[in-house]
């Protein structure tokens, strides 16, 4: 609205966090919680999904690919003004997954931000909802490295069931992503190491075990044995 001011809340410090999480009775998972984990929910919209996510006791593997599955489909699908734009999700996941392709560059400048379909106004809104960042005037990046593996997860899982790609196929992809590096030789590639991860759990609700299985397989066979 025109009238409305907008706050800028800066992220929790742990301390605050702990009591954030204490305050919704989630705190018996800090013991065990990954650190990647607890430093990601130290931004208050995924503290705020992670407390919205089913209780359990302790802390759950499973419960780390609920909350940014769930944080995905709120901030591309749901929060604020993105239930009217569905295909923002669509061209995020294919602007991750260009990091595939044979130039990719990160972050993401005006030249890689057309080719998806990404307009301004769908990158402010993304801005709004926590997902994107922009390091300089004229580039955009994700604001978490966890969620840029999630989303080229997104793009490899969209790819499967769009191309027909198979097990095989999607670990060559995945391989891939080890050794790429931007147009300044800056390595990207290890900061993808979790996509495979993402990937798999993402195929178990898409397509089931048997893939998954395949995708396993040929991503073990790739590991050298000594």
């Amino acid at each position: 609205r025109p009238t409305a001011s907008v706050v800028a809340i800066e992220n929790f410090t742990s301390a605050e966090l702990r009591r954030y999480l204490r305050h919704h009775d989630r705190h018996d998972s800090l013991e065990t919680m990954p650190d990647d984990v607890f430093e990601l929910l130290l931004k208050p919209v995924h503290a705020r999904v992670y407390v919205g996510l089913p209780a359990r006791s302790g802390w759950h593997d499973v419960t780390e690919y609920e909350l940014f599955k769930a944080y995905w489909d709120e901030a591309t699908g749901t929060v604020r003004d993105q239930y009217d734009h569905p295909y923002d999700r669509h061209r995020l996941a294919d602007l991750a997954g260009s990091l595939i392709g044979p130039r990719p560059a990160y972050p993401w400048r005006g030249r890689n931000l057309q080719a998806s379909g990404l307009q301004e106004d769908a990158i402010r809104r993304l801005e709004v909802v926590g997902l994107l960042r922009r390091p300089a005037i004229d580039s955009v990046a994700f604001s978490t490295d966890r969620m840029l593996n999630w989303a080229v997860a997104e793009h490899l899982v969209s790819r499967v069931a769009r191309d027909g790609l198979d097990a095989a196929e999607v670990d060559r992809l995945i391989d891939s992503l080890d050794d790429i590096a931007d147009a300044d030789g800056k390595p990207i590639g290890r900061r993808l190491g979790y996509v495979f991860h993402d990937t798999v759990w993402l195929l178990l609700q898409e397509v089931g075990s048997v893939f998954v299985a395949d995708l396993i397989l040929a991503h073990v066979s790739d590991e050298p044995h000594e």
